[in-house]
């Protein structure tokens, strides 16, 4: 179980939705923000904003969604909130990204908030790789996941193959026929971590995850209710850790309903798979170029400002140097098109 730092009521309203609603309770500081009300951290004001006295800059959320085993950071993403524009940008960072956080041999970057010893660290590390500033971030367990889903009710999706693969070590078994379902939390939780029939992998996993989102922020657009909203406080209260204070998130529930679909746009970190040639262990390297253009263009950072210190670069094998040094596009969808499709 993860440690509360906050146990008002008002912070479990809108950072105790659980993992997946995670994106929809984010979505929530586009009302806080867009007001001007007092509270909140300051935001990015990116390069070209900066003689511009009405430009209001950028938000940015690491999220982080660990598994019950090891805590490891299997799903792991960024939200940047567009306080000018009110978007909505969520990158999705795949959980086997090489990233040198520890000078022992296990570097994806799902085990670097157990290896530096908590989330306040692996923020700092984020954001100097990164380079762009990180104001918070929200840490959920499994369990609020299952959690969340039970409480709005299941979510419903079609599921275009039958997914099928159990991992004793890691308690998972996952059973899904083909086809239309509503899938409650157990389901959902297969469903999200399901990857071994995919031919990419983790990033088909992740391409999952995002119409997942999709379904389930169409449908809390429709069931959120002051009962629903009662069983998420009273079934998450436990299981969610953050550094955000009750008066950044107090007044976010009430600007839930007015958030559109088209505002939120999910893209994968670009980069491509490796298998290295001494362990043969199976890595995701970041393309330099394209996280740069991607992190100027939406999430507030500078032109030339990804990675100073070569955190997502191996020092010495050629192959993670020949994708790191490619200058790879992003692909963006919105939550409308996921909806539609």
């Amino acid at each position: 179980m993860l440690k509360q730092k906050n146990k008002k009521i008002w912070w479990i309203l809108l950072c105790g939705i659980g993992f997946l609603i995670l994106v929809f309770a984010v979505l929530l500081l586009i009302g806080l923000f867009s007001r001007g009300e007092t509270g909140a951290v300051s935001p990015i004001v990116a390069e070209d904003e900066t003689d511009d006295a009405d430009k209001k800059g950028k938000f940015n959320l690491l999220v982080s969604g660990c598994d019950d085993a090891a805590g490891l950071s299997d799903v792991l993403m960024i939200l940047s909130l567009d306080r000018d524009t009110g978007e909505v940008w969520t990158l999705q960072i795949p959980r086997d990204t090489y990233a040198s956080f520890t000078e022992g041999s296990y570097r994806k970057i799902n085990g670097a908030a157990n290896a530096l010893k908590s989330m306040d660290a692996f923020r700092d590390f984020l954001s100097r790789g990164l380079g762009i500033e990180l104001h918070g971030y929200v840490r959920l367990s499994a369990e609020a996941f299952r959690k969340a889903v039970d409480a709005i009710g299941g979510v419903e999706i079609e599921l275009p193959i039958a997914m099928d693969y159990e991992d004793p070590a890691q308690n998972l078994y996952i059973h899904l026929p083909a086809g239309k379902q509503v899938l409650d939390g157990k389901a959902a939780e297969q469903f999200v971590r399901y990857r071994a029939g995919y031919v990419r992998g983790d990033l088909e996993r992740i391409d999952a995850q995002k119409l997942f989102l999709g379904a389930l922020f169409r449908q809390l657009k429709e069931t959120m209710t002051p009962i629903t909203a009662i069983k998420l406080i009273s079934s998450l209260l436990p299981e969610v850790d953050t550094d955000l204070s009750a008066m950044e998130t107090a007044t976010l529930l009430q600007e839930a309903l007015s958030i559109s679909a088209s505002d939120l746009s999910f893209v994968t970190a670009p980069g491509e798979d490796l298998i290295a040639p001494k362990s043969g262990a199976s890595y995701y390297v970041l393309s330099a170029k394209g996280m740069d253009r991607l992190l100027w263009e939406h999430f507030g950072g500078r032109r030339g400002g990804f990675d100073p210190e070569g955190l997502f670069l191996h020092p010495s094998a050629e192959g993670f140097r020949a994708i790191y040094e490619k200058d790879l596009p992003y692909v963006a969808y919105s939550v409308a098109q996921l909806a539609k499709n």
